[in-house]
């Protein structure tokens, strides 16, 4: 079911945010989008939540949401974002997240310093590979008062996570969706990420920090969902699409 929001104006960018309870969670997300975010258009995709979850997405305006009625995961969840976004860049951002002051516009002028890369994603306490940053703050005070100061060095990498990633229009026009062989959550940012590379694209971390808390859809959800199978069976599917030199390249700092 999708609840239409009229549109007075096409945004620089669309946030899509997939939704699968955890509502603690997502009131931060969202709470840190509307402080500290400008020119945007929140798509919300909520994957069969709990009734108090629902109940209080309904209740929100100014988002454009999209109530299924199971758990259709992590990539179809997206893609269904991505088919009705109208920015000009499409942002992926898991309910967990904590976004900071300027977040936005250090991601923009990351990815339109080069024709050729095609996505971005933030450093965060809770990534893996190139994204991971050690932090020593404890407060929600805190974490915008480093993120505020936060100064890294840019770097191209084989890997965004998918908990926040900026991607080009073009990227997905050349690209197309996400696989949604790949059921619920994990490696399908992998098996993006080496497409977007295949397609002659570049990756890269930008100087930006945004606070992830880290699986708590899975954490909310785990007598409902059996992490490990899902987990195994994803990654089966990855090592039948590419090499192990491919996945290696794309996640090297956590399979192996």
């Amino acid at each position: 079911m999708l609840k239409n929001i009229r549109r007075t104006h096409f945004p620089k960018v669309s946030i899509i945010v997939v939704t699968f309870n955890a509502l603690d969670f997502i009131k931060q997300c969202f709470a840190s989008i509307k402080k500290y975010t400008d020119d945007y258009e929140l798509i919300v995709v909520d994957n069969g939540s709990q009734a108090n979850t629902v109940k209080w997405l309904k209740k929100q305006t100014g988002l454009i949401t999209i109530f299924n009625s199971e758990n259709r995961g992590f990539a179809a969840g997206n893609n269904q974002g991505i088919k009705i976004a109208k920015g000009k860049y499409v942002l992926l951002l898991n309910s967990d997240t904590v976004v900071t002051k300027g977040w936005l516009p250090r991601l923009i002028r990351s990815i339109e310093e080069n024709d050729k890369i095609g996505i971005v994603g933030p450093y965060s306490n809770y990534a893996v590979g190139d994204q991971n940053n050690p932090v020593f703050y404890s407060s929600l005070e805190e974490i915008h008062a480093f993120a505020e100061g936060f100064n890294r060095k840019e770097k191209e990498t084989y890997h965004i996570s998918g908990f926040c990633m900026l991607l080009k229009r073009k990227t997905l026009n050349k690209v197309g969706l996400f696989d949604e062989n790949f059921k619920i959550a994990n490696f399908e940012d992998v098996d993006y990420c080496i497409r977007v590379v295949r397609a002659g694209f570049k990756l890269k971390v930008a100087n930006c920090f945004i606070h992830h808390f880290g699986s708590r859809s899975f954490i909310a959800n785990s007598d409902r969902i059996d992490l490990r199978q899902v987990y195994y069976k994803n990654f089966k599917l990855l090592t039948k699409k590419w090499s192990e030199q491919e996945i290696k390249k794309a996640y090297s700092n956590y399979l192996f």
